[in-house]
């Protein structure tokens, strides 16, 4: 609820401490999940490292335009790359969609 408060306030520091409380929370939840097998060896090796909704999140915060940090926990920086595509969304609605990239 911290994270979304701050995304309907615009507050960075508050998205980035929001964030890190949930994606510790999600740590621990996947940890206990994976030793009482809940998850499975496969998933808990990229549950562990990876959050793709993290990412969302971020990706939503930056398009609002607030300041982030360089690194969170579980959302390497890496897959932080500018997307080179404009989002269209009716895209799904033709199946032979060519996507329209960004300007520089």
């Amino acid at each position: 609820l911290d994270i979304c408060r701050a995304l309907r306030e615009k507050d960075s520091a508050g998205f980035s401490d929001g964030l890190e409380q949930v994606a510790d929370a999600r740590q621990q939840d996947v940890e206990k999940k994976h030793k009482e097998g809940l998850i499975a060896d496969e998933q808990a090796a990229w549950f562990k490292f990876f959050w793709p909704e993290g990412l969302a999140l971020i990706r939503f915060a930056s398009g609002e335009g607030l300041a982030l940090r360089e690194d969170y926990p579980l959302v390497p920086t890496v897959t932080r790359v500018r997307n080179t595509f404009v989002y269209d969304s009716n895209s799904w609605r033709n199946l032979d969609y060519q996507p329209a990239t960004r300007t520089p």
